[in-house]
């Protein structure tokens, strides 16, 4: 029995992990701002999205940097849609990574 919800447990965070691996940013852009707005000027400005050594290669990365990071610094936990709502308004302000 061990072995089977293991199996079950691994196939989930392989099915998780490969959807955000393929990741194309479908969020709400303007919940998204309005998100950002509440949450995340208190930490920091545009600054981390306009530098000239931006981590942020492909949408994926703003996905998982925001889930990894901010997620943490905020005071209630986003969700998985807010999450993506964020992501979707920072790449169209700042990075337009292609969808």
């Amino acid at each position: 029995m061990y072995r089977i919800l293991s199996m079950g447990a691994l196939s989930g965070v392989l099915l998780l992990g490969s959807g955000i691996a393929q990741a194309k940013l479908a969020g709400d852009p303007v919940a998204g701002q309005k998100i950002y707005q509440a949450n995340c000027l208190s930490c920091h400005g545009s600054e981390v999205f306009t530098r000239a050594d931006r981590r942020a290669k492909n949408q994926r990365d703003i996905l998982v940097f925001v889930q990894q990071n901010c997620n943490r610094a905020v005071k209630k936990p986003l969700n998985m849609k807010d999450l993506e709502n964020v992501a979707t308004f920072l790449n169209n302000k700042y990075y337009k990574f292609p969808n």
